[in-house]
């Protein structure tokens, strides 16, 4: 199965999008709702997502269905997911701290894809506070083993593994077999 994943950047930004065929996209945050509803017009597969650090307050729109502390089974697949970064200022949509994330995710279930913003700590991350991933991720991914760990927030483009799991890094447009 092929996911296409987007994040941090506004579509016209994006690389030339793959032809197809695509059966599922993932948004991983920081990118207009427009931008995704284009993305699942051109594309007709069922979009999936979650907030960025950037992105506006508020629910999204139809058809995105949001994995932010759900899980949702598409074509065999568990998907779940994770909105926000760690907070690095006062104020703002989706910061969460350590304690927040730690609290959920130590009860979330197994999915076969994770799709978060952050990173897990220590894998993808960066020093600066602004990007540090979480280290509830990283405790989920040892303890319940998913398939694959999608994220964003960091501008880059790369895969690792963490135990058994695939964390992938993704910027702007990127083509994932699932």
């Amino acid at each position: 199965m092929k996911a296409l994943v987007l994040c941090d950047h506004d579509l016209p930004t994006f690389k030339a999008l793959p032809a197809g065929p695509i059966d599922v996209i993932l948004g991983c945050g920081d990118i207009p709702d427009s931008a995704l509803l284009q993305a699942q017009k051109r594309y007709g597969v069922p979009l999936h997502a979650v907030k960025g650090n950037h992105d506006a307050d508020g629910r999204f729109p139809h058809p995105i269905v949001n994995l932010h502390l759900a899980v949702e089974t598409f074509q065999g697949l568990t998907l779940g997911g994770h909105e926000g970064a760690p907070r690095y200022k006062p104020s703002g949509h989706f910061l969460y701290e350590e304690e927040q994330v730690a609290q959920p995710m130590a009860f979330f279930p197994r999915v076969d894809v994770f799709i978060a913003h952050s990173p897990t700590r220590g894998v993808h991350d960066r020093d600066d506070v602004v990007h540090q991933g979480f280290e509830a991720f990283r405790a989920y991914i040892l303890s319940k083993r998913p398939g694959v760990f999608i994220h964003g927030h960091v501008d880059l483009d790369r895969e690792t593994r963490l135990g058994e799991t695939r964390v992938i890094a993704a910027v702007g447009a990127k083509v994932v077999e699932l």
